[in-house]
């Protein structure tokens, strides 16, 4: 995958954003922390949701992952997006967005901390 696991533009503007709202860094993680609790099961679940139901899941983790840079998390999501809408239907493995996601969520909790993951968010 060619995207950077974290998009050091979008962090950057991020950052800058902090001296006019303090907070708002931690603030977007935990809305992205929340979009991932709700949307990845529903796109990738077990459970077989609705097709329709798979494809605006994904289409909302993929904008809540650009909103806070997470680049491969956004492509993953994507292509489940995609897939809703190709016949026949074959999903995309789960284990990488999965996967994705955890190291995305840990990242931003390091970058949170005050951590510099500038080496990190391309690996």
């Amino acid at each position: 995958m060619n995207e950077p696991r974290l998009a050091a533009d979008r962090l950057k503007e991020i950052e800058s954003l902090e001296q006019f709202r303090p907070g708002f860094r931690v603030r977007l993680i935990t809305l992205f922390r929340a979009a991932v609790l709700e949307h990845l099961a529903n796109c990738l679940g077990d459970d077989r949701p609705p097709t329709e139901q798979r494809r605006h899941a994904a289409h909302a983790l993929k904008g809540a992952a650009l909103g806070i840079g997470a680049s491969r998390v956004a492509a993953l999501a994507y292509a489940v997006e995609r897939a809703a809408a190709q016949e026949p239907l074959v999903w995309p493995d789960a284990e990488p967005i999965r996967e994705e996601t955890e190291i995305v969520l840990q990242l931003l909790d390091d970058w949170a901390s005050g951590a510099d993951v500038s080496a990190l968010i391309a690996g």
